[in-house]
């Protein structure tokens, strides 16, 4: 640290400040002239010219040196310029040029060190900066998205496509084998001798864990140790803490991002099937077993357990006496629509502190709002959907927490909720019928009342009033759909703006006492169609829903007809926590295309007739006009 100083230090006494005149930077006309700074120019004139008959160089007691410096102060009392370049700057000639140089120690330079110095540039230039830079080149380069290995994204797509209708356990056995579980793509794994033993034993311990499966890489060692680790974690099985523990932790920390890996591969490959270039399509249960997984994996569960498990101090004893007791409890939701008092009655085999952990948990748990719409944007009429156009679901999210209508508030349960969404005519046709099955006429009240008015001049009047009524409505109404045109593309600005922003991974975290990282909530959105049991948008990962969050999933509208789809949101932290909503879909034909002809009279062609000839005639025409 020292040395450093010290070379700045030498560095800023070393600079060289050049000044034009005597390198001096106070420098003063007035005085170079033998005047005072009231002096008038008159005066001015008078001293230079006295001084100029005796500094001039063709005089015998002539200066050079003094008659420049005599010039440029005349110049800098006189010329309007150079006064202005003295005010500001300090110097007549403008702003001077500064020069700055760096002390180097002096062995770099020396002789006989040349060689030396010129080895270290070719060792750190020619060998260390090619050998960082491609290491770091060889590391990035064998990962995609999300940090996942380009080899494991191949692996998958490789058996999505070999078995397109993949259950649960085919899909832990799948994701067992990843790439980031073996030691030769990983240095972070551990072989340790003790796993000759331990993994054995694991491997009886589990059931249905396929080891005896020959295809590759599934039926290598490092593949069936992580399928057998996934397997205990499911089961909530205690492992060595020193050994198989610290594995544990490894694996199910990467499985999040792996199975968003894994749904990614499915949506894409259901892409290219529906456009022809695949022909063993994935199914639906494939992508939406692989999100089930998620929640199970982060709240150690299997899919055939009770979601009640996910909240603490409870157990399988506690699920037998609930179902000996007859309390008909089978979710959270269900559990946190009881009353207070019920749930303490219900629960009375807990103490105090275990029932506010229970309750504390379950008030921190996320309740949704899910509201969608169907328009095409850039359209006249963006409520028609007509045949081939791009559809865009706008799909609202508002997240809350069961602390909402816990208690003994009765709110309809999320599964049982449905919001039938139709087009914005047929709302607007009911809300007109509802007005009108009112008490008060709708008509009586649009009635002008007129008071005092000639039968004569009656008619006129009430024929003006209505006409300039009709002016107003219609001046309103443009401006109204000008407002409304406005509005919309501004929100259409600022939706393509948050498309190139990259979404924040924060959202509320996750009670997950068996997960080894701290986990944030995130939400899979997509639209399905459940008759035809096909995929209708790609899911879209939504890792910023703190309170409210609006996201666009677009599709090609199919065929004419009336079509039910259902806008699903599923997290992929909590078992049980998906919301779905019904939306209906009116496809209608698409508007065809007519061809404008215009009709020019035979007045305006036999017109461009003479005048081609004329042109043909005439003598400013060129050789090359005529070819």
């Amino acid at each position: 640290m020292k040395e450093r100083l010290d070379v700045v230090v030498a560095a800023v006494r070393a600079s060289d400040n050049e000044l034009p005149i005597n390198q001096n930077v106070n420098w003063d006309p007035f005085e170079i002239l033998g005047v005072n700074d009231v002096a008038s120019q008159d005066d001015i004139r008078k001293a230079y010219r006295q001084q100029s008959l005796i500094l001039h160089p063709d005089k015998e007691t002539g200066d050079a040196d003094a008659f420049v410096k005599l010039t440029k102060a005349y110049a800098a009392l006189t010329d309007e310029e150079s006064k202005k370049n003295w005010e500001q700057y300090g110097n007549p000639d403008g702003p001077s040029a500064t020069s700055f140089g760096i002390a180097l120690p002096s062995w770099i330079i020396e002789k006989e060190n040349s060689v030396v110095v010129l080895g270290i540039y070719a060792l750190i230039f020619m060998v260390a900066l090619p050998v960082s830079v491609g290491i770091w080149w060889y590391r990035s380069v064998k990962f995609g998205s999300d940090k996942v290995l380009i080899n494991t994204s191949e692996l998958y797509y490789y058996f999505i496509h070999k078995t397109p209708n993949m259950a649960l356990k085919r899909v832990i056995m799948i994701l067992a084998a990843s790439l980031e579980f073996a030691k030769s793509h990983n240095p972070e794994i551990i072989e340790r001798p003790t796993d000759n033993q331990e993994v054995p034993r694991l491997i009886r311990d589990s059931t249905n864990l396929g080891e005896k499966n020959k295809e590759r890489p599934l039926c290598f060692s490092y593949s069936i140790k992580s399928r057998a680790i996934l397997h205990a974690h499911l089961s909530r099985m205690k492992l060595p803490e020193k050994t198989l523990e610290v594995d544990r932790c490894m694996i199910v920390g990467k499985c999040p991002h792996l199975l968003q890996e894994f749904v990614s591969c499915v949506a894409q490959l259901i892409t290219l099937a529906l456009s022809g270039r695949l022909q063993n399509m994935p199914s639906l249960v494939t992508l939406e077993n692989a999100m089930k997984l998620g929640p199970l994996i982060v709240q150690a569960l299997w899919e055939y357990q009770s979601p009640l498990l996910q909240l603490p101090h409870f157990s399988e004893d506690t699920l037998r006496y609930l179902e000996r007791k007859k309390i008909k409890v089978r979710s959270i939701d269900q559990l946190a629509r009881m009353k207070d008092s019920d749930r303490r009655d219900a629960l009375k085999n807990f103490t105090d502190d275990q029932y506010a952990d229970i309750r504390l948990a379950i008030q921190s748990m996320p309740h949704l709002q899910v509201e969608c719409k169907l328009e095409v944007l850039d359209d006249e009429e963006p409520s028609v959907i007509t045949a081939g156009a791009i559809v865009t679901a706008t799909v609202k999210l508002e997240r809350l927490t069961m602390k909402s209508f816990s208690g003994d508030k009765d709110v309809k349960d999320t599964k049982t909720e449905v919001s039938d969404i139709t087009d914005a005519d047929s709302d607007d046709n009911n809300n007109a019928n509802k007005e009108n099955d009112g008490t008060m006429p709708a008509a009586a009240e649009s009635e002008p009342i007129l008071k005092n008015v000639d039968k004569s001049k009656g008619s006129k009047d009430v024929g003006t009033a209505s006409s300039n009524n009709v002016q107003k409505t219609s001046r309103s109404v443009d401006v109204d759909d000008d407002d409304e045109w406005d509005r919309k593309f501004q929100e259409r600005v600022i939706k393509k703006q948050k498309v190139f922003e990259s979404r924040p991974k924060k959202s509320h975290p996750v009670h997950c006492p068996y997960f080894p990282d701290e986990k944030q909530e995130f939400w899979w959105v997509y639209i399905v169609d459940r008759k035809r049991f096909s995929l209708v948008t790609a899911p879209l990962l939504v890792t910023n829903l703190v309170e409210k969050e609006e996201i666009e999933l677009k599709f090609t509208a199919p065929n004419v007809g009336v079509y039910s789809y259902t806008v699903v949101v599923r997290s992929d932290s909590y078992v049980d926590s998906v919301v779905q909503r019904p939306i209906r879909i009116e496809v209608k034909p698409a508007k065809e295309y007519v061809e404008v002809v215009y009709d020019i009279p035979e007045d305006e062609t036999e017109m461009d007739a003479e005048d081609h000839s004329a042109m043909e005639d005439s003598d400013l025409l060129t050789d090359t006009d005529d070819d």
